[in-house]
């Protein structure tokens, strides 16, 4: 099911959101553009030239990696910045000022081909909308892997971030001269 889909959702249309910078940039384009829709505003600054813009359905992994792909192109072919919308739907459960999994903890990549296993104020999201089980579905029908690949490929990402998070936690503070090393990617010559 896609965005479009979703948002008419009666259980989950409320709950579709922008992520929280996609909310800031809406609240600061009506305060110069009142009663205008995210589409209408990104239509605009496209038609104007201001930006490139385009919407996709977040819960599209592959939409949303030939998009990001196409716009890194395009900014480093010279053609300037580009603005990505990509609609999604929020983890049931999840608000912006108290993020919990509480209603089902973390998400298990055994309810790709089994969502009748996730907890119940989550089953429905997890058939529909989460874009990890969505792609995993979509790999495991193709043929692309097995699920037995998909469950090792699980393990050893869980594995990696934790080695991050860990290794994260037991650095000292960057100096301010560090701290922002790597936010930009170095120009082009």
């Amino acid at each position: 099911m896609g965005i479009e889909e979703l948002e008419k959702d009666p259980e989950y249309g409320d709950n579709v959101r922008r992520n929280f910078h996609g909310e800031k940039i809406q609240s600061v384009l009506d305060l110069i553009f009142p009663k205008k829709t995210s589409k209408e505003w990104l239509a605009a600054l496209n038609d104007a030239d201001i930006l490139a813009t385009e919407v996709v359905d977040g819960t599209d992994v592959e939409q949303v990696l030939d998009t990001t792909r196409r716009a890194v192109a395009a900014a480093r072919d010279g053609q300037g910045p580009n603005f990505i919308e990509s609609r999604t739907s929020r983890w049931p459960g999840n608000y912006a000022s108290s993020p919990t999994l509480s209603l089902s903890g973390a998400t298990q990549l055994t309810w790709t081909w089994a969502p009748e296993t996730a907890p119940e104020p989550v089953r429905r999201w997890v058939e529909r909308s989460d874009p990890l089980l969505l792609f995993s579905r979509r790999l495991l029908e193709s043929g692309a892997v097995t699920r037995d690949d998909l469950l090792q490929t699980d393990v050893d990402v869980r594995a990696e971030m934790r080695g991050a998070v860990e290794f994260a936690q037991a650095s000292p503070e960057p100096s301010p001269e560090e701290a922002a090393q790597f936010v930009l990617a170095p120009a082009r010559n």
